[in-house]
């Protein structure tokens, strides 16, 4: 899902700067100030989120969204420790296809 989003997002920008690319050779791209307020993260509440823990209690959907959304290759996200070691988790999705 991640990696798949991903694409998407960089098809739209793709498509977007071939919209305003005119404006922007010539400096007449509309500018606006970007909206107060967001969030910042640091990397290690990433890290935090990437961590799975054996002992957790978690919803199998919710639990499929977080692998979904922190499975995008090439990066190594999701992991657990075992020996000491992180054991790293990427999982692919495959819909069945229709019968002819």
């Amino acid at each position: 899902m991640g990696k798949s989003l991903y694409a998407k997002l960089e098809e739209a920008s793709v498509e977007l700067i071939g919209t305003v690319f005119t404006e922007l050779l010539t400096g007449e791209i509309l500018t606006s100030p970007m909206p107060e307020g967001g969030t910042f993260h640091f990397a290690r509440e990433f890290d935090e989120l990437c961590a799975l823990s054996s002992d957790e209690t978690v919803k199998v959907g919710d639990l499929l969204r977080r692998l979904r959304a922190l499975s995008f290759p090439p990066y190594r996200n999701a992991y657990f420790m075992e020996g000491g070691r992180r054991v790293y988790v990427d999982i692919s999705l495959d819909e069945e296809k229709p019968s002819l």
